[in-house]
């Protein structure tokens, strides 16, 4: 099973600006890819919520909605 980590995926995609685009970029990974998720950093995106954790699992769990 692969392990995502945030951070590979933040570093592979510079051009994300906001927390809403981690998210959605988050989700459609899940569902193309599957395997498990690590929240290694927090993302420095201005509008990241205080519970950006939850909000990130919550949206690898579910995949593209």
């Amino acid at each position: 099973m692969a392990v995502l980590n945030l951070s590979t995926l933040m570093i592979s995609h510079p051009d994300l600006v906001s927390f809403r685009e981690l998210v959605m970029l988050l989700r459609t990974y899940a569902e193309r890819e599957g395997g498990a998720f690590q929240a290694d950093v927090k993302p420095h995106y201005p509008d990241t919520p205080r519970n950006w954790q939850d909000v990130l699992e919550t949206a690898f769990m579910m995949g593209e909605i």
